[in-house]
């Protein structure tokens, strides 16, 4: 992917790293301050690989009064969007109704604490969306809830 696609987009589900708000089955084996720093590593890392991917990148942060820290760490490169209160597949739907404007829009969707993420594979992502409605990428944190 070489040119900026303004019909692409990619989302990151942030949430501002606090102790005890963040990562806390991790805390619970560690400490609250510990988890949230490596949370915060995770979200600087994950912001950092993909500042420079040729799309329209949306920092979808939460909580909503956090826009001053998620506007700092975006410098400009990130747009921001404020989440929808609720589970995760309504604060998902919530991110493609609003990003999804037109049938010929192309949307990814990633989380932030997938700091090794291949680039790779987002950008494949968007190119299956040109001929395929959905596509789906690899978990591989065991996590099948």
């Amino acid at each position: 992917m070489t040119r900026v696609l303004a019909d692409c987009v990619l989302g990151i589900l942030v949430k501002q790293p606090l102790p005890g708000q963040v990562k806390t089955r991790l805390a619970a084996q560690t400490s609250a301050e510990w988890a949230a720093r490596l949370a915060e590593a995770f979200l600087l890392d994950t912001i950092a690989r993909f500042r420079a991917l040729p799309v329209r990148r949306v920092l979808a942060f939460s909580p909503a009064e956090a826009s001053g820290y998620f506007a700092d760490l975006g410098r400009g490169e990130y747009h921001l969007w404020p989440q929808v209160e609720g589970d995760l597949g309504r604060r998902m739907h919530a991110f493609f109704a609003a990003h999804l404007p037109s049938d010929t829009s192309r949307a990814v969707l990633i989380g932030a604490d997938s700091p090794t993420l291949p680039a790779a594979l987002v950008e494949q992502a968007f190119v299956l969306l040109e001929s395929a409605e959905v596509v789906l990428g690899p978990a591989m944190d065991g996590d099948i809830t």
